[in-house]
């Protein structure tokens, strides 16, 4: 699927309905095109209906760019919720009105206040609300646990690792960085390894989370608010979750005009942390020296076979995202950093 440039032009002599409007807006997020065109039908349709869940929409949309609410949007969605006579008019209650306060909360946590109570089901909401205080002492922990070692590798899934007999190598790094569900019956150590001292997991996996693993990374624009419930994290008290960044996410949706996968946001996020030149086209020779080598093992999925997981051969690559972009920012970092990064893993 291409993928039009984020700066696109919207039309704005089109003339559409609100429903025509409401319709072209939700397939063009779904089929993942991030650009400014879309936002613009977002806007548009919020405009020409004034419904408060139209105004929901269009901000949920603008947040899957990485841009957080402004003040300015805070009090209109706070004024559309204030009431609940209001909020039955315009559609925003049960999933809606969750969606509302999530995003008013992490506003005001931006804003300098306190973390208030997460919009998610009672059972979870003290261990959400445990998750986003401690965000920044976790990340400041996390970053200082990469920065002390000697070596870090982030194994992807890709069926490249069939055959490639290097688990040995992964195993020696310092720290080993693993996605989703990385072990099965149709993978072997000799290829992928056993160790994995960090595990990402995207927003709705539902497996278990991998014993004595101290650190989980959430993948997505800064999903711990946004309302998740991930129950194989709350039976985890040992285990510090975290949120990457909206500014991680941001930057990549701005060059891929769709949103990036869990590999390469866990990649662009690790890479700053360790002082590499993050993933942009505009990278320069002249970087400092990082503080950790960092190496890439296990991304792309491009095989005789056409199979694109390497634990579960049955997983199917999301169209939604734009593969060809990312490909080329992967080779754009392994030509750069040649000598600090795993050669025989690439896509």
């Amino acid at each position: 699927m291409k993928h039009a440039p984020f700066c696109q032009r919207p039309n704005y002599c089109q003339q559409l309905s609100c429903q025509q409007l409401r319709a072209q807006a939700s397939s063009q997020s779904r089929a993942g095109h991030y650009n400014l065109a879309t936002l613009w039908l977002f806007r548009k349709l919020w405009l020409q209906s004034g419904k408060g869940h139209d105004y929901l929409a269009y901000l949920l949309f603008r947040r899957a760019l990485g841009y957080p609410l402004s003040a300015n949007k805070a009090n209109i969605l706070q004024r559309f919720i204030a009431l609940w006579p209001r909020r039955i008019w315009h559609k925003l209650y049960g999933h809606r009105l969750r969606q509302c306060r999530n995003l008013l909360a992490e506003h005001q946590h931006d804003s300098g206040g306190a973390v208030t109570t997460a919009a998610v089901p009672r059972r979870y909401q003290r261990q959400v609300r445990h998750w986003r205080s401690e965000q920044h002492r976790w990340h400041t922990q996390f970053s200082q646990y990469l920065q002390q070692a000697g070596s870090v590798v982030l194994v992807g899934n890709s069926p490249t690792l069939n055959g490639s007999l290097l688990g040995t190598a992964i195993d020696a790094a310092d720290i080993v960085i693993r996605f989703n569900q990385f072990h099965s019956e149709h993978t072997q150590y000799c290829d992928s390894g056993r160790k994995c001292n960090v595990w990402v997991m995207a927003p709705d996996f539902r497996g278990q989370a991998p014993s004595a693993v101290q650190w989980c990374l959430v993948s997505g624009p800064d999903m711990v608010w946004q309302q998740q419930r991930w129950p194989q994290c709350c039976t985890r008290p040992d285990m510090q979750l975290l949120s990457i960044g909206l500014v991680h996410w941001r930057k990549l949706v701005r060059q891929l005009a769709a949103p990036p996968s869990a590999g390469l946001l866990t990649a662009q996020y690790i890479a700053s942390i360790l002082g590499y030149s993050v993933l942009h086209n505009n990278s320069r020779q002249n970087e400092a020296q990082p503080k950790s080598v960092l190496q890439l093992a296990g991304f792309g999925h491009t095989t005789a076979s056409g199979q694109y997981h390497y634990a579960a051969p049955a997983h199917q690559a999301v169209s939604r995202h734009n593969w060809l972009a990312e490909h080329q920012l992967l080779q754009q970092w392994r030509q750069l950093h040649n000598d600090r990064t795993e050669q025989n893993s690439g896509p």
